[in-house]
C-alpha cells in the first residue's frame, strides 16, 4: 500500500460515489467548455468512471445529464448571514453580499455555464437554466422581504426590481468577465443603498 493511499484510508474523507463522481465531471466540463460538449467520453476522460458502467446507469447523453442537472445543488449566500442578528443590514455588508453573490456564480457555476444557458435551445439546458433562475432570484427575492419585515431594508421598495437589478448585474458581470467583482459590488451598493437602506 502506497504512502498516498495510508493516508486517504485513515484521514476519514469520504470516497465521492461514482454519481458524485459523474456529476461532479458534467459540471467542470460545462463550466469549461459549455454544455454541448459534455458528452459520455468526454465525462468517461475527466471522471475515470467506466464507459460501461455510465451505460449501466444511463441510457444515453440527455439520461446522464438529466440525473446531473436535476442532482447538482443551487444555494446561494443568504443576505441574512451579513447582518448581526436584530441589527440593520448595513452599505458595507450589502456590499460584501453582492461581491460574495458574484464569487458564488464564478466558483460554482462558471462564466461558460452561463453562455452555454443563455445560447442553448436544448430542453434539459433550458429546464436547468429556469429552475437555477428561479432558485437563485426566489433566494435572493426571499432575502429582501425577509430583511424589509425585520425592519433591516426599508418596506416601501419593490424586491423584485431590486432583486433584478442585483441579479442581473451579477450574472451580466460573471458571464461576460466585464469588470472586477468588487467594483461592481461597490457601484450596485451606491446606486441601490440610498433607496433601500435604513441607515
Amino acid at each position: 500500500m502506497s504512502r498516498l493511499d495510508s493516508q486517504s484510508k485513515t484521514s476519514g474523507a469520504k470516497k465521492p460515489t461514482t454519481e458524485e463522481r459523474i456529476y461532479a465531471s458534467v459540471l467542470r466540463i460545462a463550466q469549461q467548455e459549455g454544455f454541448g460538449a459534455t458528452s459520455i467520453d468526454a465525462v468517461v476522460a475527466d471522471s475515470g468512471v467506466a464507459k460501461t458502467t455510465i451505460y449501466r446507469r444511463y441510457a444515453d447523453r440527455k439520461e446522464m445529464l438529466v440525473d446531473a442537472l436535476d442532482n447538482i445543488a443551487i444555494s446561494i449566500p443568504k443576505l441574512v448571514d451579513y447582518c448581526e442578528e436584530g441589527e440593520p443590514l448595513t452599505k458595507e455588508a450589502f456590499r460584501d453580499y453582492i461581491t460574495e453573490l458574484g464569487a458564488f456564480i464564478e466558483d460554482n457555476v462558471g462564466t461558460r455555464v452561463f453562455g452555454s444557458l443563455i445560447a442553448t435551445a436544448d430542453p434539459l439546458v433550458v429546464a436547468w437554466r429556469e429552475r437555477f433562475e428561479e432558485a437563485f432570484y426566489d433566494q435572493f427575492i426571499e432575502d429582501i422581504e425577509d430583511a424589509q419585515s425585520n425592519g433591516t431594508l426599508r418596506g416601501s421598495v419593490d424586491p423584485g426590481v431590486v432583486g433584478a437589478m442585483v441579479v442581473g448585474a451579477v450574472i451580466l458581470r460573471s458571464t461576460f468577465s466585464v469588470g472586477s467583482p468588487t467594483l461592481l459590488a461597490k457601484r450596485t451598493t451606491e446606486v441601490l443603498w440610498p433607496v433601500i437602506g435604513v441607515n
